[in-house]
């Protein structure tokens, strides 16, 4: 039975004690729930519930509940639906990363830390004879849990880097090499890119903040923010040398992943051809009204004749 374990002597809070029996059937039904969020941008419920009905082909409905902070638990009817998406990932919506993780009794969204995800991740300057699976898996070992590798990764047709999956913890500090040593060759650098993870910083290394704002970083030491990644490469290369092992890890911008360009919209180039076509050599009279397509025609005819009607 719950009871009043206040202290009037000690404490001006109330407190409340719920005995263990009744804490385990509470949490009974919250066992087959994972906890999510967001990663560097905030959603609206009803469009993350979209989302997930479209990505998620759960056997059962599934339960969305918003717990504030950009948390949001989802409880499923069966253990296999929580498993499958558990273990389905990663997921990426609006080119961010979808946390996901199983629901804890503990958790609080005041208090949790950045959770553990798992995301892409691009190793660049692996050595083709090491495109195979159980060394790509290694590699990103040393980044956090392997999960699975890309599977162009594993033809081996593009090797301009290897592509795995990891799960990472997002309140430790991202490493932003991996040094590989070689037998009879010099020691092979291999940068670490993050997909979809925009917030890094190129000082501590942390996710959820940039370099302007991080509270570790000392002004007297700024690094330039408009470092290219070959530039970036070269600094890094030199300052790993002789020991990597007596150097601190160094990050850049070579750690998050750039985005393409948007393809200029087709609008502008149809007007201009338009415009071209009517230009005045054509041979129709210059008072004759404009050519009207024939989808368009019966639209205007359809309409002509409500209006019609209407009267």
């Amino acid at each position: 039975m719950i009871e009043d374990v206040s202290d009037p002597t000690k404490a001006k809070v109330p407190k409340v004690r719920i005995p263990k029996a009744i804490w385990q059937r509470l949490c009974t039904p919250w066992k087959n729930a994972v906890i999510v969020k967001l990663l560097g941008k905030s959603i609206n419920f009803h469009i993350l519930h979209a989302r997930l009905l479209k990505e998620w082909r759960t056997e059962h409905e599934f339960e969305v509940i918003d717990v504030g902070l950009g948390y949001f638990i989802v409880r499923f009817a069966t253990p296999e639906d929580c498993t499958m998406v558990l273990i389905g990932g990663p997921y990426k919506f609006f080119d961010h990363y979808l946390a996901v993780q199983p629901w804890d009794p503990s958790f609080h969204p005041a208090r949790a830390k950045a959770p553990k995800t798992a995301v892409w991740v691009k190793l660049r300057g692996v050595p083709s004879m090491c495109f195979h699976e159980a060394i790509v898996l290694y590699l990103g070992s040393k980044l956090g849990k392997p999960i699975k590798v890309d599977s162009i990764t594993l033809l081996g047709t593009r090797e301009k880097f290897a592509r795995v999956c990891v799960e990472v913890d997002l309140s430790q500090q991202l490493p932003s090499s991996v040094a590989l040593d070689l037998e009879e060759l010099p020691q092979s650098l291999i940068l670490v890119e993050y997909e979809g993870l925009r917030k890094i910083c190129f000082h501590c290394g942390e996710f959820g903040h940039t370099e302007d704002i991080c509270h570790f970083k000392n002004p007297g030491k700024s690094a330039p923010a408009n470092n290219s990644s070959a530039q970036a490469m070269i600094e890094l290369t030199q300052a790993l040398q002789p020991d990597p092992a007596e150097n601190h890890m160094i990050f850049g911008p070579w750690m998050v992943q750039q985005r393409k360009p948007r393809r200029k919209n087709s609008v502008s180039q149809h007007t201009t051809n338009s415009h071209h076509a009517q230009s005045p050599t054509s041979s129709e009279p210059p008072n004759s009204p404009p050519r009207i397509p024939a989808k368009s025609r019966v639209v205007e005819r359809h309409v002509g004749n409500n209006v019609h009607q209407a009267r």
